[in-house]
C-alpha cells in the first residue's frame, strides 16, 4: 500500500467516525499554582546568578548570595520540589 492510499485510507476511518470515537480534545496546560510560581521565580534567580558568575551561590558574608545558597540547598534536599 503506498503513502498516498494509507493517507486516504486514514482520512476514511476518521471521517467516518459516526459517534465521534476517534475526537481528539487539544490537551490544555495545567494552571501554575503560586507555590510552583514561587518556586520557578526562585530557581530562576539562581540560574541567573549562576550565568553570571559561573559558579553555584555559596555560604558567606554577601547577603543576597547567602540566600540564594539556602534556597538551593532547600531545593536539592527536597527532590519533590
Amino acid at each position: 500500500m503506498d503513502e498516498k492510499t494509507k493517507k486516504d485510507k486514514l482520512s476514511e476511518i476518521f471521517e467516518s467516525d459516526l459517534l465521534g470515537l476517534l475526537a481528539v480534545d487539544e490537551p490544555k496546560a495545567a494552571p501554575v499554582s503560586q507555590q510552583d510560581s514561587t518556586l520557578i521565580d526562585s530557581f530562576q534567580e539562581i540560574s541567573d546568578f549562576y550565568e553570571t558568575n559561573q559558579r553555584c551561590p555559596e555560604l558567606g558574608d554577601d547577603i543576597g548570595e547567602y540566600r540564594l545558597a539556602s534556597r538551593l540547598a532547600a531545593i536539592k534536599k527536597t527532590p519533590r520540589k
